[in-house]
């Protein structure tokens, strides 16, 4: 009594069933393929935010630096009219 595999052979397939089965492991390398596509452009997604998070806080620290100099430059210039008006 001989087994029957519950997968036939190549040749017992029919014609339908080999073109369906190379149809099948073309759409799942295909699958895999968009997978790989989408992982590398969520890596790329989180790279750009987090340098947009860095230029953010570099954006502030300069922000910060040019009102502090402003504010420097501004003040003598509001003493010196504070003077002038004084001796008027």
């Amino acid at each position: 009594m001989s087994r029957v595999s519950m997968f036939p052979t190549e040749d017992k397939r029919s014609y339908f069933e080999r073109q369906r089965d190379q149809y099948i492991k073309n759409i799942s390398a295909s699958m895999e393929d968009v997978l790989n596509n989408l992982n590398a452009l969520n890596r790329s997604l989180e790279h750009t935010v987090g340098l947009s998070q860095k230029s953010e806080e570099l954006a502030e620290m300069w922000s910060h630096f040019y009102n502090t100099v402003n504010e420097d430059l501004v003040k003598p210039e509001e003493d010196d009219m504070e003077v002038d008006t004084t001796k008027e």
